[in-house]
């Protein structure tokens, strides 16, 4: 019940980084599931290295365009 309302809640809002942590955990740890843990965890790194390049990208053109680097 739990794995299915978290993998719905990850179709609802794909970027929610802490529903992709609890699904990660709920697959390893409470059902001893190691392949799908792995590839959520796999998805779950995809998501964070793109959420913080993305970051990124905005303060560097922010800092660029900003009046007191003028």
């Amino acid at each position: 019940m739990a794995l299915s309302a978290i993998e719905e809640g990850i179709n609802v809002f794909p970027y929610s980084l802490s529903l992709r942590e609890r699904h990660v955990e709920t697959l390893i740890e409470d059902m001893h599931d190691m392949e799908a843990g792995w590839s959520a965890l796999n998805q779950l790194l995809v998501h964070r290295t793109t959420a913080r390049a993305f970051h990124l990208l905005i303060a560097y053109r922010w800092a660029r365009n900003s009046p007191i680097a003028s």
